[in-house]
């Protein structure tokens, strides 16, 4: 299924974004009761800003040069509009959650550099990557999100 996003960034200022979807449904156990599912999925979309070249491989279901946390370079201060395509899960009740969160920008660095560490960890030949953190003395980040939420049901 395709679905078509409108985002409206705030001028004056960079803003950095994570785009969340989740098919979900309902089904019946073998008691006859209603189980509700969810499951995170990995969509796709052929919009520039999701596009990363930094993710030469493909790193938890996402496929290489992809990230679904990215940034407003391309439409600041406007309103973007894109498409995203994903699952439509079976069942009763099916529908589709879609979350954008606002995140900080230390929330930005830390999620971008856990999704480079992932697909170098394992390469010999690559050089280490190092975690971003912003706790002085310490591991770890301040951090913060916000998010919006629609769902959609057939």
């Amino acid at each position: 299924m395709s679905i078509t996003l409108r985002l409206t960034d705030p001028a004056s200022e960079r803003n950095y974004y994570r785009l969340k979807i989740r098919s979900a449904g309902e089904y019946r156990n073998e008691a006859g009761e209603l189980v509700y599912y969810s499951f995170s999925d990995v969509f796709s979309s052929s919009d520039v800003i999701f596009a990363d070249e930094n993710l030469v491989e493909g790193c938890w279901g996402w496929p290489a040069n992809f990230s679904n946390v990215f940034d407003d370079r391309i439409f600041d201060g406007t309103s973007y509009t894109f498409t995203v395509e994903s699952r439509q899960r079976f069942g009763e009740n099916p529908h589709v959650v879609v979350e954008l969160q606002s995140i900080t920008p230390e929330l930005y660095y830390y999620l971008k550099s856990i999704m480079l560490y992932r697909i170098t960890d394992q390469d010999s030949y690559t050089e280490a990557i190092q975690i971003y953190s912003n706790v002085d003395n310490g591991w770890g980040i301040a951090g913060g999100i916000s998010g919006e939420k629609q769902i959609i049901y057939f």
